[in-house]
């Protein structure tokens, strides 16, 4: 892959940040349904697996029809909601797969970010292309990494927006904007350096917060509630706990009456989804709405 920078382009290089980003969940999709870094993303696949039941069928072939543009990776998860099939899955899935470790990817995502910040510093932007892949090359004004691609991208006066990624486990890719007079600066993704000590320590971030959880609860509805990321009903949260479906009703009705979850008739169902307070309890954090991200403008085809 070559990029190439005219002078004004080179001068408007910025890191991105952005919470939580459309992006990365699209990432993470995508890499659960594949064999990359398997050493050190089973543990999370295994556990995703298990709390998505049935649907974690369907994630595979969704990822496939799906690749994010620029636009997604300033998107925070949790601005408005198109209430299409495929959005629905996506939410159920980032409840599931990302949110409960939302607080240990910020955390190493930022740090990296810091790290580049002062490779800026000390090193120019020149220091700083140079260390975002191992065999990458820079001399102006062209940078080239080996990604497998014959792409050439030139970054003009709208600049290049340079963001690490957790879940994008692969080479250095770029993204461009929406076609268009208004389409923003593409964006240069890259995966930050993971061993097995950081995938641990990620990884552990589910373990701790569900104990906490549990000894706030109890631990059949500590479980219960985890389980309830993108709603589920009584005979599935059920067969997921191990448990009669009327110890599922018992529990969920304490926790209905406590504020943490609703509960609608669906035909021949019950159906049960976490309230704004119960999904703060499992995530631990302010409680976001549903995503846009279903809408053919945000999302292309691979």
């Amino acid at each position: 892959m070559r990029i190439v920078f005219s002078a004004e382009g080179l001068a408007r290089v910025r890191l991105l940040s952005t919470h939580d980003p459309v992006s990365e969940t699209i990432f993470a999709a995508r890499l659960f349904s594949r064999s990359a870094g398997a050493a050190l993303f089973d543990r999370w696949r295994r556990s995703v697996r298990v709390r998505l039941g049935h649907p974690a069928q369907q994630i595979g072939p969704m990822a496939q029809q799906m690749r994010p543009v620029a636009e997604l990776f300033r998107i925070p998860f949790g601005d408005g909601d198109t209430g299409t099939p495929t959005n629905t899955l996506l939410r159920r899935f980032h409840d599931t797969a990302v949110a409960p470790y939302r607080q240990a990817m910020s955390a190493f995502l930022e740090a990296d970010r810091t790290t580049r910040g002062n490779i800026i510093l000390t090193s120019g932007v020149d220091g700083f292309l140079r260390s975002l892949h191992p065999l990458a090359t820079w001399q102006f004004p062209v940078l080239e990494i080996p990604n497998g691609s014959d792409r050439t991208i030139r970054v003009d006066e709208r600049g290049l927006l340079v963001t690490p990624s957790l879940f994008h486990f692969d080479r250095p890719e770029v993204f461009g904007a929406n076609a268009g007079p208004d389409g923003g600066p593409p964006v240069l993704v890259y995966t930050p350096p993971v061993n097995s000590e950081t995938a641990a320590r990620l990884w552990d971030a589910e373990v701790h917060s569900e104990r906490a959880l549990a000894a706030l609860l109890g631990r059949t509805r500590s479980r219960l509630l985890a389980a309830l990321a993108g709603g589920s009903s009584t005979t599935e949260l059920g067969r997921r706990l191990g448990v009669s479906a009327a110890s599922v009703s018992q529990h969920t009705g304490v926790l209905r009456d406590a504020g943490l979850i609703t509960t609608q008739r669906r035909q021949n169902t019950v159906q049960h989804s976490l309230t704004p307070l119960g999904a703060a309890l499992v995530d631990r954090a302010v409680p976001r709405g549903p995503v846009a991200v279903a809408g053919p403008a945000l999302l292309r085809a691979s």
